[in-house]
């Protein structure tokens, strides 16, 4: 059997990073993607949603807890189609609990820290699945202490791994609008009243994508 494959009419799996301040509908967002669905919940957002999504749930895992369920993902258990990790800041606290030799990691803690980050998330880029993860908004400031912007509150360097990286800002009751900060497809830099399936129909129509 040939190793490679056509590229031809394959739909790619989203890889998405979902990041902004608590209340603007990240986990929602990811809850609404296509099932089944699996959802690795650190931080108990998943529970408000248990009666209006089906989806199957690990809540607050340990780090092995997290790994064997990827394990289980890698062996084909439970035929998903999109694991959602709500989210990437809580495994990343997860690590550096783990990892940290005192009660906060330091420069030599993340060289230990950072690459097994990255063996996680290898794992996690090559299973069958669409990936969705939230990550907590985290201020930048300068030398003055003065807020200058924000960014994914997540480990430097993990964005490497998204096809699609993008803010979620939402006011009041309206709809999320996602501000693209990356995307490898070719999609508006903005997209008002997003959507798990508005994504995915931007990402599989090429039309609808290059006119945006």
């Amino acid at each position: 059997m040939s190793l490679l494959i056509k590229s031809i009419n394959i739909k790619p799996k989203i890889k998405i990073l979902i990041w902004g301040e608590s209340g603007s509908g990240k986990t929602m967002l990811s809850l609404s993607a296509t099932k089944p669905l699996i959802c690795i919940d650190t931080e108990r957002g998943a529970e408000p949603f248990f009666n209006r999504y089906e989806f199957d749930l690990l809540s607050l895992p340990t780090i092995d807890q997290l790994e064997l369920a990827i394990k289980k993902l890698e062996e084909g258990n439970g035929s998903y189609e999109t694991l959602v990790v709500d989210s990437l800041t809580g495994v990343c606290e997860l690590y550096a609990e783990k990892y940290s030799r005192g009660e906060k990691a330091t420069f030599n803690d993340w060289g230990v820290i950072k690459p097994k980050l990255d063996k996680l998330m290898k794992k996690l880029v090559a299973l069958p699945l669409n990936l969705i993860f939230t990550a907590r908004s985290q201020n930048i400031f300068n030398k003055e202490y003065q807020i200058i912007g924000e960014r994914p509150h997540i480990f430097r360097g993990l964005a490497y791994w998204f096809d699609i990286i993008g803010k979620l800002e939402r006011k009041g009751g309206e709809a999320p609008q996602m501000i693209l900060n990356k995307s490898r497809f070719a999609l508006p830099q903005r997209i008002e009243d997003v959507s798990f399936e508005k994504l995915q129909n931007l990402i599989y129509d090429k039309e609808i994508a290059v006119k945006g």
